[in-house]
């Protein structure tokens, strides 16, 4: 009874409003009609339009990753490569300048041989300079011992005589 009352008041409510029903499910069914079409025609295209566009945007922010990726690693090979320059440049030049130190201990080592062997040399020539000095000293010695003796003597001297100055003079000098 209360269903039957309840669907009564609602056909009482209906009326005093205006609805016809059969109109309402008329416009009902057009509706329902009209939102299918919509769907299938408009909303669908358009939500795949945007699934697109969506895997798209994602794409492209994946595409934009890798690249921010790959300009890192290229900054970091770049990197990698620029160290490795450098440590190649200073491995050059510290054997660069080994081998200057080498190469001017080696002129070093040959510059003192070779003053070594010129003071040497100049020593001997000294030497032999002195000694044939020496001998044309006391040959112009004796002979100027002979010549003195025998002006003062007054008379020529003798082989004997001179030889006897001689080793009387070189003794001297020597000694």
């Amino acid at each position: 009874m209360l269903a039957t009352s309840l669907v009564e008041t609602g056909h009482q409510l209906a009326e005093q409003m205006g609805i016809d029903w059969a109109k309402f499910t008329a416009q009902t069914i057009n509706f329902l009609l009209v939102l299918g079409v919509l769907w299938y025609f408009a909303y669908r295209p358009v939500l795949r339009m945007l699934a697109d566009r969506k895997r798209l945007i994602q794409e492209g922010l994946a595409d934009a990753e890798r690249g921010r990726q790959s300009l890192a690693q290229a900054e970091e090979e770049r990197r990698k490569i620029l160290r490795e320059a450098e440590a190649r440049s200073e491995r050059m030049v510290a054997e660069a300048r080994a081998a200057a130190d080498v190469q001017g201990a080696k002129r070093l080592a040959a510059a003192q041989t070779q003053a070594e062997t010129l003071v040497q040399q100049a020593r001997e020539t000294m030497t032999r300079d002195r000694a044939k000095l020496e001998v044309e000293m006391r040959q112009e010695l004796v002979r100027l011992v002979v010549l003195t003796t025998g002006k003062v003597v007054g008379r020529v001297l003798t082989p004997q005589d001179e030889e006897r100055l001689r080793q009387e003079a070189v003794a001297q000098i020597a000694g």
